[in-house]
């Protein structure tokens, strides 16, 4: 399964124990800003520049549906579970992005988020 996501982006390169990242092909990319992240039952996907998950989907030839690894659809509490992921991917960001010193707090929610997908 891997290789059908994974041959579909230009540019991939690991940034974690599952976590990698990748031009967007949904827009004019050229610095990588989409995020891959292989989940629990899924592939999370967001380009950090603000594309819609259907239309990267529909870029590549895939279907929101494909990036489930049984082929099912989301059910509301995989919805939460990704809503919750997509915040700790948040953290991460802001904190690998960040030129201001984080607090205290910021940084134990940066290990925290760290932990939680690596997981």
């Amino acid at each position: 399964m891997s290789e059908k996501i994974f041959g579909k982006f230009q540019n991939i390169k690991q940034v974690g124990k599952r976590r990698w990242k990748a031009l967007c092909p949904a827009h004019n990319d050229t610095n990588p800003s989409l995020s891959i992240t292989k989940g629990d039952r899924a592939w999370l996907i967001k380009c950090w520049s603000g594309c819609d998950i259907k239309d990267i989907c529909e870029a590549v030839d895939l279907k929101v549906q494909d990036l489930w690894f049984d082929g099912s659809k989301p059910s509301q509490m995989d919805r939460k579970q990704q809503e919750h992921l997509e915040l700790q991917r948040t953290i991460i960001f802001i904190h690998e992005n960040s030129i201001n010193p984080l607090t205290e707090a910021d940084k134990a929610e940066y290990k925290k988020a760290k932990r939680i997908l690596s997981e």
